[in-house]
């Protein structure tokens, strides 16, 4: 009896894991594809008095950059990325299953990133990182 209960509980433990590993693999295949920044979607944030010239300046330049973003990310996990004209090429690698999204990482030269990967519906993705959030909309 003991035996047999171990064995269901043991079972029981696994089931998590595999919820894990197939939320996460949804997750990935669906990135896969050819992705370009959601324009529309984003707008310079108004100036406030209280808001300082270079924290404008960073508001104005991210938009600039972030409004000329390109993304092809291929199922073995290599990506090009084009910004304004300017092509960059990489490998990302998984770092994390848990929580909300797919957590990845890359690096760019010497630069190490690390973010998160949300599908939000069949056309439209998210990556959050280093407190700043990029719209993706696939292109067809």
């Amino acid at each position: 009896m003991n035996r047999k209960l171990l064995r269901i509980l043991a079972f029981a433990a696994l089931i998590p894991l595999f919820s894990v590993g197939c939320s996460a693999q949804y997750t990935y295949t669906r990135a896969v594809g050819s992705w370009k920044s959601e324009v529309a979607a984003r707008e310079t944030p108004p100036a406030t008095p209280h808001t300082s010239w270079v924290e404008r300046l960073r508001c104005r330049l991210e938009h600039s950059m972030l409004a000329q973003l390109e993304l092809e990310i291929l199922p073995s996990g290599k990506y090009t990325v084009t910004i304004s004209g300017r092509q960059f090429s990489g490998q990302a690698r998984i770092t994390s299953l848990l929580g909300e999204g797919l957590g990845v990482a890359t690096e760019i030269g010497n630069l190490e990133a690390q973010g998160r990967i949300r599908i939000v519906d069949e056309n439209h993705m998210i990556i959050e990182g280093n407190g700043t959030e990029i719209s993706l909309i696939r292109c067809h």
